[in-house]
């Protein structure tokens, strides 16, 4: 199994939490850590890191020529995924930035470690469109609603849709998928709402596939 390589760049223990220790143990990670960027860029242009995590604001670089050097062809992490952690995910410098970097998230926790976990597991993304029967749980009951779908993969989905629902609420899923008779039937769970400037909806991370969903979800991505 090959080994995935991690850098934090700038991101305090503590605010990384449990996200650093369930990497750092779990079989197949390396974390490193870098206390600021130009360190980081060092070890960058040595070493490819399969992801990096970037505190935001930096006080010694701004993330413009962080990344413009991290694309460099000097770079051995060049194609290396970032997560931008910042107070402000709307701040209008941050803009430009979004083509570049994998993403772009709060300075959350539980958002921050569902992210890392995807980046990690580098699903490929498929523009699909297809009506989605949504379900979640909420305090006051259950709420059901009828959402398009923006993109898809075989850990989760883009739904757009103008309704919010808190980061962390189960949700089922149900959708058909074009050539297929049978239903996509899903658990999983909300890992992020879309920000200003982005096409609002909801972010799923999918936790159980039902019956034979997750093969017939398999085949029609293998096929796109």
């Amino acid at each position: 199994m090959s080994i995935k390589k991690v850098l934090s760049v700038g991101v305090p223990k503590a605010e990384l939490g449990s996200v650093s220790k369930r990497l750092r143990d779990a079989s197949g990670y390396e974390v490193e850590e870098a206390p600021t960027c130009r360190s980081a860029l060092n070890l960058l242009a040595e070493i490819p890191f399969d992801l990096i995590v970037v505190a935001h604001p930096r006080p010694d670089l701004e993330p413009k020529g962080f990344l413009d050097a991290l694309r460099s062809e000097g770079s051995a992490s060049r194609q290396a995924k970032v997560l931008l952690v910042t107070e402000d995910p709307t701040h209008a410098d941050l803009g430009q930035l979004r083509q570049r970097a994998f993403e772009i998230v709060p300075r959350d926790e539980t958002l921050l470690e569902d992210l890392t976990s995807q980046a990690l597991e580098g699903d490929p993304r498929v523009a699909v469109s297809v009506m989605v029967r949504l379900s979640a749980e909420l305090p006051y009951g259950r709420s059901i609603r009828i959402c398009q779908s923006e993109n898809l993969s075989r850990s989760g989905m883009l739904i757009r849709t103008e309704d919010t629902l808190p980061v962390g609420t189960p949700v089922e899923a149900e959708f058909s998928l074009p050539g297929q008779n049978e239903p996509i039937e899903i658990e999983g769970k909300v890992v992020r709402m879309t920000v200003p400037g982005e096409i609002p909806g909801i972010a799923l991370n999918f936790e159980r596939l039902r019956g034979g969903s997750r093969h017939r979800l398999e085949t029609f991505l293998e096929a796109e």
